[in-house]
C-alpha cells in the first residue's frame, strides 16, 4: 500500500514504492485520501448500508 499518512513515511518513500510497482509490471497507481473522504460522505446513506 502506498501512502504516507499516519505511518511516518515521506512522499519520497511513496514515490519510490510506486516506482518499484511500475518496474514489477503494474500499470496503475491510485492515490486516495480516506480522511477527507469521510468528511464528504453522506453519513445518513452510509449508516443505511451498515
Amino acid at each position: 500500500m502506498i501512502g504516507k499518512s499516519g505511518n511516518n513515511r515521506s512522499a519520497h518513500d511513496a514515490v519510490r514504492e510506486a516506482q518499484s510497482y511500475i518496474q514489477a509490471g503494474k500499470t496503475w497507481v491510485v492515490d486516495i485520501d480516506l480522511k477527507n473522504f469521510f468528511d464528504e460522505v453522506d453519513h445518513f446513506r452510509l449508516h443505511l448500508r451498515l
